[in-house]
C-alpha cells in the first residue's frame, strides 16, 4: 500500500461574516498517498478551494481560520508550525496552482524573473535564473531563454498557466494542489495542461490534489476521487468504482448532469436547487432538500460514512442496512 503523504483529519475551517459563521470546511477527512493523484470534486461553493487553502494555511480572506482538525504532511503536523516554518513549506514541499493565472502573475515583472523568485525564496539567488529557465522548459514553453524576459500580457492564457505551473514546481514539491487549473482555457489547451500535470507528476514523483467541478477531468487524471458538498465529503473511493457505481445521490446527479465528448447522448437529468447557504445549513443530511430519494430520517439525522465496497464509502442513509421505511412520497 502506498505511503501516505498528506493526511487531513476532521478539518473545520470557518469564516466569520456579518451573517454569522460560514462553515466552509466542516469535518473533512482526506488522504493523499505519495505520488498519487486525488480529485476533489463538487459544485461551486462546496468548500473545495477552502480545503486546499487550509492545507497551505493561506486564505483569500483574513476572516477565515481553522478551528479544529489535523493536517499532517509526511507525519509532520502543519497546524503546529509557526508562520516562518509554514512559509518554508509553501512552495518548497507543497505548492498550489490557482485557476486564474492572469491575476496571479505580477504584470510588471518578466515571467522568468517571477519563476526565479519562487526558487530564490527557498534556495537563494545563485543559480535561480538557471533553475527558472529549466522549469520553463520542463512545462513545455518554447525558447525559455527568450521567454524569461517576456511579460504576462505578451503570453496566451495557456502559456501563462504553464508559467504558473513552472513557478509551483521549480522547487520540486512533494505535493501539488491544482485549483481548477483549466477553467479559463479552451478545450484544446485544457487537454494540454492536463497532459502536462500528468507528465510532471511522473517525472518529479510528486502527488497531486486536483480541485475541480469537472468529473471528466477527474476520470482522466486521478486514481481516487472525493465528492464534496456543502463543506463535507459525501462520497470517496477509487475513481473507476465511484464513476461506475456512484453511491450518493449527489454524485449520481453530477454524473447525470455531465456531458461526454465521447457520447452523443443528451444530459439525462439536471439537479434542481443549489448548494445551501453555509451559514444556515439544513438539519440532517445537507443534500436532502435536493435529493430525489429523501426520507424522513434524512431530514433529521446526518448520515455517517457507510462502506459500499473496499475503500468506497458514501454518507447516505440509503445504504444503512438497519434503516426502516422507504422514500418519502
Amino acid at each position: 500500500m502506498p505511503e501516505s503523504l498528506l493526511e487531513i483529519e476532521d478539518l473545520h475551517t470557518h469564516i466569520a461574516t456579518p451573517r454569522g459563521i460560514v462553515r466552509a470546511v466542516d469535518g473533512v477527512s482526506l488522504s493523499v498517498a505519495r505520488g498519487a493523484a486525488v480529485g476533489l470534486v463538487g459544485e461551486s461553493g462546496s468548500g473545495k478551494s477552502m480545503t486546499g487553502f487550509s492545507v497551505l494555511r493561506l486564505f483569500p480572506t483574513a476572516r477565515a481560520r481553522i478551528v479544529r482538525g489535523r493536517i499532517r504532511l509526511a507525519s509532520r503536523d502543519l497546524l503546529a508550525l509557526d508562520d516562518e516554518a509554514m512559509r518554508r513549506v509553501r512552495g518548497g514541499e507543497i505548492a498550489m496552482v490557482f485557476q486564474d493565472p492572469a491575476t496571479f502573475l505580477n504584470p510588471v515583472l518578466p515571467v522568468g524573473r517571477q519563476v526565479a523568485e519562487a526558487y530564490a525564496m527557498r534556495h537563494g539567488w545563485p543559480r535561480a535564473r538557471e533553475h527558472a529557465i529549466e522549469a520553463l522548459a520542463l512545462v513545455g514553453l518554447p525558447d525559455p531563454d527568450r521567454l524569461y524576459h517576456r511579460f504576462p500580457h505578451e503570453l496566451s492564457g495557456g502559456m501563462r498557466q504553464r508559467v504558473v505551473i513552472a513557478m509551483a514546481t521549480v522547487c520540486r514539491p512533494l505535493l501539488l494542489i491544482a485549483d481548477e487549473p483549466t477553467t479559463a482555457l479552451d478545450v484544446t489547451i485544457q487537454a494540454q495542461i492536463l497532459d502536462l500535470l500528468a507528465r510532471l507528476r511522473r517525472e518529479l514523483g510528486m502527488a497531486l490534489l486536483l480541485i475541480t467541478h469537472d468529473l471528466g477531468i477527474v476520470a482522466e487524471v486521478c486514481e481516487t476521487v472525493a465528492v464534496m458538498y456543502a463543506g463535507r465529503i459525501v462520497e470517496s473511493g477509487p475513481a473507476d468504482r465511484v464513476f461506475a457505481a456512484p453511491g450518493h445521490p449527489y454524485t449520481q446527479g453530477l454524473l447525470a448532469s455531465a456531458l461526454s465528448v465521447e457520447e452523443t447522448r443528451p444530459i439525462t437529468r439536471v439537479m434542481e436547487g443549489t448548494v445551501p447557504d453555509l451559514a444556515a445549513l439544513p438539519a440532517g443530511c445537507r443534500f436532502h432538500p435536493r435529493c430525489p430519494f429523501v426520507m424522513d430520517r434524512c431530514r433529521a439525522d446526518d448520515p455517517p460514512d457507510l462502506t459500499l465496497a473496499p475503500g468506497h464509502v458514501a454518507a447516505c442513509w440509503l445504504h444503512d442496512a438497519a434503516m426502516a421505511g422507504g422514500p418519502a412520497r
